[in-house]
């Protein structure tokens, strides 16, 4: 396939599988960044293109792709061109946004279902089978990447995102306990109703979005450290650094931008705070939250780290820039 051909199938799929209605008669330029600064796409629209692109043409992106910073039309098309795919699938239905009135969302059996709908059975099932793995596997061998992305707070403008229901954000206090049960499932809501009140104690900053007077999300912002108990190192913030970390979204509100608008919120009130630069360590398998922090929030690599655990035992390698090392302390 040649770079026309593959514009055009790059245009075809934007229409047929993401624009909907009128917007599937606009106008697309190569030059265009798929975020919101070009194509307007959100987080759900730059999956749903993706796996239309992927599902069709029978080709990967490598998560290096994204985790460069924000790409364009023409980045897509020039990396389809070099890949040599030689022919040309009818682009996939798009799949639908949301949960079947009356349906249940969460479940093990819904989490696999989506996957297998979302990425196709093959993709679906290694997500499933690297699931498991991570879950039980440790006890014998299990190893895992995160990428450290960081996003300056200081140059370009932050970007300004909503979501499709009415919210408003505040800074979140103890008072706010009893309102974040419904966020986790009883067996760790001691654990997380704990943590919380641990970070506030020690000056972490914990942003919530409210819709309708019921908080729907949560995001945290530390100017310490990066909560990696469980992968054996210590990640510690240097002065002008802050790490964002657990979000979550109520699950009845999902596939709505709150997790997204309430990042970009977070982002703004870092700045106003004083930091100079925000991290995120983000788990290479998890492409979504990958392309949405690169694409549409502006983060960028600037390293990664491995895990390995080994009976249970983690040991963590990292390199940031042009330093490396394995366990100790890591300062962001």
């Amino acid at each position: 396939m040649n770079r026309e051909e593959a514009a055009r199938h790059v245009v075809d799929t934007l229409r047929r599988r993401v624009w909907l209605g009128g917007r599937a008669a606009r106008d697309v330029s190569l030059n265009q960044p798929l975020g919101s600064d070009g194509l307007g796409l959100d987080s759900l629209g730059v999956v749903e293109f993706l796996v239309g692109l992927e599902g069709s043409l029978d080709v990967r992106f490598p998560d290096e792709f994204w985790s460069r910073g924000p790409r364009t039309v023409g980045d897509v098309v020039d990396f389809i061109a070099a890949a040599g795919v030689q022919t040309v699938a009818e682009p996939l239905a798009p799949a639908p946004h949301s949960a079947p009135p009356g349906s249940a969302r969460g479940s093990g059996v819904d989490l696999v279902a989506e996957a297998m709908r979302e990425q196709g059975f093959l993709r679906g099932l290694r997500w499933t089978l690297a699931r498991v793995a991570e879950r039980y596997g440790r006890t014998v061998y299990a190893r895992q990447r995160q990428l450290v992305l960081q996003r300056d707070l200081t140059g370009a403008p932050l970007p300004t995102l909503t979501a499709s229901l009415p919210l408003e954000f505040r800074a979140a206090t103890l008072g706010d306990q009893a309102a974040l049960d419904r966020f986790w499932p009883a067996s760790r809501r001691d654990y997380w109703l704990r943590l919380f009140r641990d970070r506030i104690a020690a000056g972490s900053h914990c942003f919530v979005a409210v819709h309708a007077g019921e908080i729907v999300g949560i995001d945290w912002v530390s100017g310490k450290r990066a909560d990696t108990a469980l992968i054996a190192l210590n990640v510690e913030m240097r002065p002008g650094s802050c790490v964002g970390e657990n979000l979550f979204e109520l699950r009845a509100h999902r596939r709505h931008g709150i997790g997204l608008a309430l990042i970009a919120y977070g982002l703004a009130e870092a700045r106003r705070l004083g930091y100079e630069r925000q991290v995120a360590l983000v788990s290479a398998w998890n492409q979504r939250m990958l392309i949405t922090a690169t694409q549409l929030l502006g983060f960028r690599q600037i390293g990664e780290i491995v895990t390995t655990w080994r009976f249970g035992q983690p040991r963590s390698a990292w390199q940031v820039g042009g330093r490396a090392g394995v366990g100790g302390t890591l300062n962001l």
